[in-house]
């Protein structure tokens, strides 16, 4: 019994061992090949649709998992680039002068000189430093005499009155609201064509605007569109930044909610894109003080 156990075992290698040492199908190995390509493409296609449909949780959760610094512990912050900083600190000096020449006869609006305040002092350390000084001053004004001039740059609705008045080229605004009911605002939506830009003015930091493609779009995210609406214009700005905020705030609790209709920049070029890209233009700050500029900013994620 227990040889036959042995032999039936020897004939079940030798039929493995022959099976293994075999010639290779000619086939084989390209449909192996195949088969790989295939499961590959569809992990890649599963992979961009999770994205698509979970892009602001994906974004969340990496925001936050950022902030936990983890990843400082394997990939240490890079040390300060003393060259580069020299270089920048070389130019600003340079700009810093060319200035300081130029703000003594520079016509300005007495809401945004800062002479008085920088005086013969050193340049500021950065633009951020010198928006945050006029801010103060601003804040200062509101506080002394209700000045509520701030408006013109911080409410979306006075700044399209302001370039309106001036006959300044802007998109076409098609209306302005500085309240609003959800029904009524979902009707006066759903009358209107598209392509269009709903702009909150009173939100910043490219956290305000939708872009709706066309009035299929729109139809299937009324409901969604306005209630985002409805809950930015229930809201007060809030700079988040604590070095912002200090000085900011105080200007966003006092500007009043305003809600934008605007026509978009080129409707006339309307790709196949489904995202409409093509025709979100290229926003370029450019930071100007006293007629000199500064540098510029290209901002293309405009949402």
């Amino acid at each position: 019994m227990l040889e036959r156990l042995k032999t039936n075992l020897n004939e079940a290698k030798d039929a493995v061992r022959k099976r293994l040492d075999r010639p290779k199908d000619k086939y084989e190995r390209p449909v192996r090949s195949k088969l790989k390509l295939v499961g590959a493409a569809i992990g890649v296609v599963s992979t961009i649709a999770f994205t698509y449909h979970h892009y602001d949780a994906i974004v969340v959760s990496n925001v936050a998992f950022r902030a936990t610094k983890f990843l400082d512990v394997f990939i240490p912050p890079a040390a300060k680039d003393t060259a580069n900083e020299k270089l920048i600190n070389a130019y600003m000096d340079a700009r810093w002068n060319v200035i300081r020449q130029r703000r003594a006869k520079f016509a300005l609006w007495d809401y945004c000189d800062l002479r008085s305040s920088l005086k013969d002092a050193q340049r500021p350390t950065s633009w951020s430093e010198l928006v945050q000084l006029r801010m103060r001053k601003w804040g200062n004004l509101l506080d002394k005499s209700k000045d509520k001039r701030f408006t013109i740059e911080k409410d979306k609705c006075v700044m399209l009155q302001m370039l309106e008045t001036l006959k300044l080229p802007h998109p076409k605004v098609r209306r302005t609201w500085r309240s609003i009911e959800a029904a009524s605002l979902k009707s006066y939506l759903l009358g209107q064509e598209y392509p269009a830009i709903i702009k909150v003015g009173h939100i910043h930091q490219q956290k305000s605007t939708l872009y709706i493609k066309d009035s299929k779009e729109l139809k299937r995210n009324a409901d969604k569109y306005v209630s985002w609406v409805k809950t930015k214009m229930d809201s007060v700005f809030d700079d988040g930044s604590k070095t912002w905020a200090s000085v900011t705030n105080k200007l966003y609790a006092q500007t009043s909610p305003c809600l934008i209709l605007q026509d978009v920049v080129n409707p006339g070029k309307v790709s196949a894109a489904s995202d409409g890209n093509d025709m979100r233009p290229t926003e370029v700050l450019v930071e100007v003080i006293w007629g000199v500029p500064l540098h510029g900013v290209t901002v293309v994620d405009v949402v």
